[in-house]
């Protein structure tokens, strides 16, 4: 009796949609329905979502292979997203079944991998993985079984793929003159809030509809925006495309004018001819946006970034009790808090606001924090004193760079040539990969030392190190300076009702208590003093806190409470 063939089904979601899109549900399903047809036992089913098709596996082999991949590293530079210069999860999994399975099941060739660059050889890789474990490629859509027979078969892919994406690029560039036509003669095009598509049509989610409308009445009735963001938070939480709904969701969904079945061109209004039944007026999309620029005029958001633009500890926030950033705002000084608090009314959220005024004049949480500036400054001299007493040549390295990128190819080519066990590549394709990498941080150093620069940058230190140790702390040192300093000192700080964690940028983390100033809930930190002195690195500096009992103690450093 014939043993029953075995699969796994690999599916991609295109960089740049929604997760939650349909795609990769509508790929599994013409997958299982090829394995049903043909009598083939899936064992696994494997997604990546909202990511390029150019991408490796995320495994150690994929991202060794990705090292070496000089064209592939280049198009990766090139990107300016995070996701689209990640490595692919969900096709590592899949990987990790290749020698149970005996087929790989993909809707189409393009969901699997596309090559960024002809002499990129992602293709060959991924497809040199299948045919190494016996695997044939399965496409679903068109139920082509390409069982990858030998090394010819992976050239000529290789070709056909350059012509695909030559053709694929000729498309598009097609497709974007055909776009701006369409748009001269009226028609709009649009992924905005409950857009639907259907039969080219732009049409409205039946539901989701009656959000927008929610939002305009509710604008133009004068309620605020902060009310309207409770209001639709509390009444349609389910129909937002994200967790909640957000201040950017209420100011996005007033400025399109696609709800009235209109769009803006050079400033003219033309009316769209593709857009089936608008959800409001042009006279109330008209007026709410009116009176959102009318507030815009008399304050608000604008006010607050001329009088508040030194902000250096933006984005090192974090709520204790949900773990997101907090945002900054203003009352009677700057304050940052958790949206969760207003967004979701996590009651918890609101426990962790944090003030770095108490009045226009008094900057207690930067005074409280400056004095641990002097760690990164003492970091910053301790590495130009390691860099200083290097004598590598850099012509030495440069040669024994070369030899180490030359190691790398030939141990790629062995091993694409099944010269070489998978675990021996591994270990050695590992130690190359960080040798090369320790040997271009020493070029880079020794091509940038500068002993002129780094005398006048040992001064400048020095000189930071003077006017935070001296008896006048309460001042603030320059704002760029402080700015700089604190991002090479702190890495996250983490808010508590009662305490803040500080995560310092050296890895070392301490915790100092936050105390009760009034009746209303106000809090501060204590003044930090700085003892002992800058002395070339030899006397430990101490930053103190309080009374001052030991909390932490480095080999540059101690912080006391």
């Amino acid at each position: 009796m014939e043993t029953k063939k075995t699969a796994v089904i690999y599916a991609r979601q295109s960089f740049g949609a929604e997760e939650n899109s349909l795609s990769c549900e509508l790929q599994i399903n013409a997958c299982r329905a090829w394995a049903e047809r043909n009598n083939v036992e899936i064992i696994g089913e494997f997604t990546d979502t909202n990511t390029s098709s150019e991408l490796y596996p995320d495994s150690d082999e994929g991202r060794a292979y990705a090292a070496t991949d000089r064209e592939w590293r280049r198009w990766a530079s090139k990107q300016q997203t995070k996701g689209r210069r990640k490595y692919r999860k969900g096709l590592a999994l899949a990987f990790e079944q290749l020698s149970k399975i005996d087929y790989f099941i993909v809707n189409e060739s393009t969901r699997f991998y596309r090559n960024p660059h002809p002499l990129a050889t992602l293709d060959t890789y991924c497809l040199g993985t299948l045919k190494e474990n016996g695997v044939a490629l399965v496409e679903a859509e068109s139920g082509k079984i390409d069982p990858i027979n030998n090394n010819i078969d992976l050239a000529v892919r290789r070709l056909l793929a350059t012509y695909e994406m030559e053709k694929l690029t000729e498309r598009h560039n097609n497709s974007m003159k055909s776009r701006k036509e369409l748009l001269k003669r009226g028609f709009v095009f649009s992924n905005a809030y409950a857009v639907e598509w259907i039969d080219k049509k732009v049409c409205f989610h039946a539901e989701k509809a009656k959000v927008v409308k929610f939002v305009f009445d509710s604008i133009i009735n004068g309620k605020t925006v902060g009310g309207t963001l409770s209001a639709i938070n509390t009444q349609f939480l389910a129909l937002a495309d994200g967790q909640c709904f957000y201040e950017t969701s209420i100011y996005n969904i007033i400025a399109n004018p696609i709800y009235c079945g209109i769009k803006i061109k050079d400033g003219e209004i033309i009316k769209a001819k593709n857009i089936v039944n608008p959800i409001i007026s042009f006279d109330e999309w008209k007026t709410a946006n009116q009176i959102i620029a009318d507030r815009k005029a008399r304050g608000g958001r604008q006010s607050r970034k001329e009088k508040y633009n030194f902000l250096p500890l933006s984005g090192l926030l974090f709520c204790g009790n949900c773990g997101k950033k907090l945002t900054v705002g203003k009352d009677n000084g700057v304050i940052y808090y958790c949206r969760h608090r207003y967004l979701k009314k996590q009651i918890g959220c609101g426990k962790g606001r944090l003030r770095t005024f108490i009045d226009t004049d008094d900057n207690d949480l930067y005074l409280a924090l400056q004095p641990l500036l002097m760690i990164s400054l003492f970091t910053w001299y301790a590495e130009i004193k390691s860099r200083q007493t290097k004598s590598v040549s850099v012509e030495n390295l440069q040669v024994e760079l070369l030899n180490v990128e030359s190691k790398i190819n030939k141990l790629v080519s062995a091993f694409t040539a099944n010269g070489i066990a998978d675990d021996i590549f591994d270990q050695q394709i590992k130690l190359l990969a960080d040798r090369k990498k320790a040997i271009k941080q020493e070029i880079l150093q020794n091509e940038n030392q500068n002993a002129e620069a780094d005398d006048r940058l040992i001064a400048w230190l020095n000189e930071m190190f003077g006017k935070i140790k001296s008896d006048t702390y309460h001042e603030l040192i320059g704002e760029d300076e402080f700015s700089t300093l604190i991002r090479k000192t702190i890495n996250k700080i983490t808010v508590y009702p009662t305490e803040l964690k500080v995560e310092l940028y050296d890895g070392n983390t301490f915790t100092i208590q936050r105390k009760l100033v009034d009746k209303r809930g106000r809090t501060i930190i204590d003044y930090g003093t700085v003892e002992n002195y800058f002395d070339n690195g030899i006397v430990k500096p101490t930053v103190k806190f309080g009374d001052g009992e030991k909390i932490l103690e480095t080999d540059f450093y101690k912080i006391m409470y």
